[in-house]
């Protein structure tokens, strides 16, 4: 995934104000379902620093390699919606969490929690396979409909900046990655025979009340 996320991110990051890797220094991010953490070097190498770098992980096998991978971030073992958190965070990441929780009230809690504890201009960013178009569905997977993530936004109080997707096959993009040719990666995503529902969807808290979407 790290393969075209970097791209997309960097892109994603310039839409709401984030412009160099000076303006992840001080952001305070929360990484849900961190996995192994490698996520977090990607968020190490954009600018962010662990000390303000915080990651939830479920999974015990994968928190021990977590805690290895990024030792001085705030890492946390647990059900994220059972954590006891008092931090509002101005980054919070959901890396193809939401298509692995096939419980619809469990996966609509998570969004909840998420929007709650954003600052205010705050953004949540959901990376993850789409519902529309999309043959992902089994006992422990289920694609992400955005209308699961849209009912949580009308209370006027958040504003969809940016719905990015991003099309390019996973496969194709970790292949042109290994052989150095990530700079194709625009340019093929305009071929829809090359497409997949992968992408980004981006919510921005606000504190005018003001509801907009682009």
């Amino acid at each position: 995934m790290a393969y075209t996320q970097q791209h997309h991110l960097v892109a994603l990051f310039k839409k709401i104000g984030i412009t160099s890797e000076r303006n992840l220094e001080n952001k305070k991010i929360l990484d849900v379902g961190a996995g192994s953490g490698v996520f977090s070097l990607l968020m190490y190498k954009l600018g962010a620093t662990p000390q303000n770098f915080y990651a939830c992980e479920l999974n015990p096998v994968r928190f021990e390699k977590l805690r290895v991978l990024s030792p001085s971030s705030n890492n946390y073992l647990g059900d994220y919606c059972s954590l006891q958190n008092s931090n509002k965070f101005d980054l919070i990441f959901l890396n193809a969490v939401l298509t692995s929780v096939v419980n619809f009230e469990v996966r609509a809690k998570i969004i909840k929690k998420c929007l709650d504890e954003l600052e205010v201009d705050g953004s949540l960013f959901i990376f993850d396979y789409y519902k529309k178009g999309s043959p992902l569905k089994s006992d422990h997977y289920r694609a992400l409909d955005i209308s699961e993530v849209m009912q949580h936004t009308t209370q006027g109080d958040f504003c969809i900046k940016k719905k990015l997707r991003i099309y390019l096959n996973l496969r194709l993009g970790k292949l042109l990655s290994l052989v150095h040719l990530d700079f194709l990666i625009p340019l093929l995503t305009t071929f829809r025979i090359l497409n997949t529902n992968v992408g980004y969807l981006v919510i921005t808290k606000k504190s005018s009340g003001l509801k907009h979407n682009e």
